[in-house]
């Protein structure tokens, strides 16, 4: 069993008896320890008197129960880690490497770092061996140990580092130190590495107003020919000529990437194509595109393709094949674009006379809990059941979009269902429901305080 914290001391952790005298730097160092996870924190203290200052944040950060892994090197952490770190699950352990060399950080491999990071927070002070960046407090060891990894020239691993570098510097907002880490993928010439490192390079120059730079990434990127990235990079590619206005520049990288048949980017592909179409009225291209997405049968982009064919096909007059993609639609499941779909199909079957189906298919909607959907699909099941004189369904579809507070149609039907207890007598229900409506700041307010005005006195 693995020591806890509060049994350890100073002399565990390599530093002095007398622990030093707090630094500026130290609340940073306690602040990157606690900093969540998982990936949990790699944090590597540098400077005077290191070791003590790092064991007195850990003890004030760190809960006194953390079992404390205290390895005697690298290479023997990356074995430990190939066998089975010995933490249980639940709260992150604490791996903690004092001195550490160039030697400790190069047996880190970013596949090592991934499993470690995953279970524990790691802490250490820093070797003179190592190349000091000039910050002499708290640092993200995660950074050094990739940039070990980038120097050590690893066929596999050095790429890996580049990749994983470029996007911790990203989310740094470090797009320089991106540019450069991306860059130095892309010239590894690794199979997988490069392609991605080249869109990933064209999202970060698109970002810096670079588009020129970007459609030239996306291009290299599809000129590799890679199963995943050169799809990916078509499809981006097809967005940014689209944003330009340049219709046949995107509809043939669109093309490109729905020719590859990938089942998520050519699916976002012809999703894309399809509504890019609808823009420009080629409503048979987009109809084609649509049908192409849904066939490809991708969990996001294949629903939300059958609900845009719906909502085009709709808007053709095609109403038999609206309704079937709308169900096709409702039938995936999915949490945002099947009750939009539901909402739709209970739209039109009422449209269409068929009642039942239409309520069927807003109940749908409201039984998703969908923000959105749901109580708009209640107020309309609510006004479709009282004009059909069912005054308890009536009720009970009012009273749910009341309850979900929605800022439109909670109060539309607060007024709606004040009505509805006005027409079966009910007058002090019939002034609780206007009040709530009168109270909205909503424009049915106004109508609301008129029936308010209006109901008799008891």
């Amino acid at each position: 069993m693995l020591p806890r914290l509060e049994q350890l001391g100073h002399a565990h952790f390599g530093a002095a008896s007398t622990p030093p005298s707090p630094a500026s730097g130290d609340a940073d160092i306690r602040a990157a320890l606690t900093a969540g996870g998982p990936p949990h924190p790699f944090v590597l203290v540098r400077g005077p008197a290191a070791a003590g200052r790092l064991f007195e944040a850990i003890r004030s950060a760190l809960p006194a129960d953390t079992p404390v892994l205290l390895p005697s090197s690298g290479t023997q952490l990356a074995g430990l880690v190939d066998d089975g770190l010995p933490f249980a699950g639940g709260t992150p352990g604490l791996v903690y490497l004092d001195d550490l060399t160039e030697a400790d950080l190069a047996a880190l491999t970013p596949d090592v770092l991934d499993e470690l990071l995953d279970q524990a927070i790691v802490a250490a002070t820093a070797s003179a061996g190592l190349d000091d960046p000039g910050d002499r407090g708290c640092a993200d060891g995660l950074r050094e140990a990739y940039r070990v990894a980038i120097g050590s020239g690893h066929p596999d691993h050095a790429p890996d580092a580049a990749m994983r570098l470029a996007d911790l510097l990203y989310e740094a907002l470090d797009f320089e130190g991106a540019r450069a880490a991306y860059q130095t993928a892309v010239d590894s010439g690794h199979p997988d590495e490069t392609p991605s490192a080249l869109v990933n390079l064209g999202v970060l120059l698109g970002d810096l107003g670079d588009v020129d730079g970007e459609i030239a990434a996306y291009r290299r990127a599809m000129a590799t020919g890679h199963r995943d990235y050169a799809p990916m990079a078509a499809y981006n590619l097809g967005i940014v000529h689209g944003d330009r206005g340049d219709l046949p520049a995107a509809r043939a990288a669109f093309r490109v990437a729905v020719d590859s048949g990938h089942r998520r980017h050519a699916s976002a592909a012809a999703n894309n194509l399809g509504s890019l179409l609808v823009e420009h009225g080629d409503h048979e291209g987009a109809r084609a595109a649509f049908q192409i997405a849904v066939d490809l049968g991708d969990p996001d982009r294949s629903v939300m393709a059958a609900y845009n064919l719906g909502v085009l096909l709709g808007d053709l007059g095609d109403v038999p094949g609206e309704i079937a993609a709308y169900r096709r639609a409702v039938e995936a499941g999915h949490p945002e674009h099947s009750p939009q779909a539901a909402y739709n199909l209970g739209f039109v079957l009422d449209e269409q006379g068929d009642h039942e189906g239409a309520r069927a298919a807003y109940q749908t909607a409201i039984d998703s809990g969908h923000p959105a959907q749901a109580p708009w699909a209640a107020y309309n099941l609510g006004v479709m059941l009282g004009d059909r004189g069912d005054s308890a369904g009536e009720e009970a579809a009012f009273l749910y979009a009341v309850g979900s507070g929605h800022p439109h149609f909670a109060p539309k039907a607060a007024y709606f269902l004040g009505v509805c207890y006005e027409n079966r007598d009910d007058i002090e229900a019939a002034r609780a429901a206007y009040q709530v409506a009168a109270d909205s700041g909503h424009a049915v307010a106004a109508e609301a305080r008129t029936a308010l005005d209006d109901l008799p006195t008891l």
